[in-house]
């Protein structure tokens, strides 16, 4: 095995994917053609990695500054780390390019890479997706992430519970004497849909509660010596 290919093998970034967006920035001054560019990747992968790209598409796009990038998306046989290719990259042609693994499968990369350039590359015996609809993937992949963003959101949402210092106050405005008094009004506060009492008393059980209750008496107490004083 060569050195390339042992450090493909030790390389251990992040994620692996077989699924890859590339991106080489400001590469006006490179003289690369797509084509070129793409066979700099082909290179560079097959010098790297034990994996084979399987198809690719590039694309050219040109900013108002007068900068160009170059976008490859690309397809593996199997899932592979990409850091031996990008040190490959640099130490071979001094090109530092950036990988992305966001897309879900290949014709999602593929759409973004020739959205805005009409004279984009693909490499031999690629499929025809001019016209092809997203695959049904596509669609659960992003139901999936769009469950999980809003039980994310859900979850930070989530109030906080009642705690014991809130609870204290409740029985001193209240002048609550006992624990059924307690229960009598988070039953009361209940039936007005509010239920932050009433899960404090059934959560966290009679000693927390009798605590609370004495705390607030000696509070009260404490706050009686004070206004004597």
């Amino acid at each position: 095995m060569s050195s390339s290919r042992t450090q493909a093998v030790q390389s251990k970034p992040p994620k692996q994917r077989s699924i890859y967006f590339i991106t080489y920035s400001q590469c006006g001054n490179s003289g690369l053609s797509r084509q070129a560019f793409a066979q700099i990747i082909l290179d560079a992968w097959n010098d790297s990695c034990l994996s084979r790209i399987i198809q690719w598409v590039v694309s050219e796009e040109m900013h108002q500054d007068g900068g160009k990038h170059f976008h490859m998306a690309l397809k593996l046989d199997k899932k592979t780390r990409w850091l031996a290719v990008r040190n490959f990259l640099d130490m071979r042609h001094g090109i530092k390019v950036n990988f992305s693994d966001k897309h879900d499968n290949y014709f999602s990369a593929y759409k973004y890479v020739v959205k805005d350039d009409a004279d984009y590359v693909l490499s031999d015996n690629h499929p025809d997706l001019t016209n092809a609809t997203a695959p049904r993937t596509t669609n659960a992949s992003q139901k999936r992430k769009g469950t999980a963003k809003n039980a994310g959101a859900a979850t930070k949402k989530k109030k906080k519970r009642m705690a014991v210092y809130d609870v204290v106050r409740i029985i001193q405005t209240k002048g609550i004497k006992s624990r059924l008094e307690l229960m009598a009004l988070a039953s009361k506060w209940q039936e007005q849909g509010k239920t932050d009492l009433a899960e404090f008393v059934s959560n966290r059980g009679p000693r927390v509660v009798n605590e609370a209750l004495e705390t607030a008496h000696e509070l009260t107490m404490a706050i009686g010596e004070n206004k004597q004083n």
